[in-house]
């Protein structure tokens, strides 16, 4: 998947990302502003099994044009991320969260396109 890259923010509810015609973009497309997160380790062998992409914000297109297009916030359900309904039975002793960061989004931060999910 093309990473992609904030290359100018506008205002508080504008930015421009260097993705456009070019890169086959078209107006409503959505992407992910994100950052990477900790180092993940096996709790058992102490094993380093890499980051997780630590989402700042959803953005979709309004205007795209040939190398770059003009991208506002996602409105999403309460004001959250939310990827489904189903919950998961965990032990909330151990929830311990880290795939959503209130850390700014800042010129040269990463972004990657969301692909729309298929329903099960």
């Amino acid at each position: 998947m093309k990473e992609y890259k904030v290359v100018k923010i506008i205002d508080s509810k504008t930015i421009i990302i260097n993705a456009g015609f070019k890169d086959n973009i078209s107006t409503g497309d959505e992407f992910k502003i994100y950052c990477i997160g900790a180092t993940i380790f096996d709790p058992e062998t102490n094993e380093e099994l890499g980051s997780l992409k630590v989402t700042k914000d959803i953005v979709y297109t309004y205007e795209v044009m040939e190398k770059m297009c003009m991208c506002k916030k996602k409105k999403l359900k309460n004001n959250a991320l939310q990827y489904g309904n189903d919950l998961l039975n965990v032990d909330p002793n151990d929830i311990t969260g880290g795939l959503i960061t209130e850390e700014p989004i800042r010129i040269g931060d990463k972004v990657e396109k969301i692909t729309p999910e298929l329903p099960f």
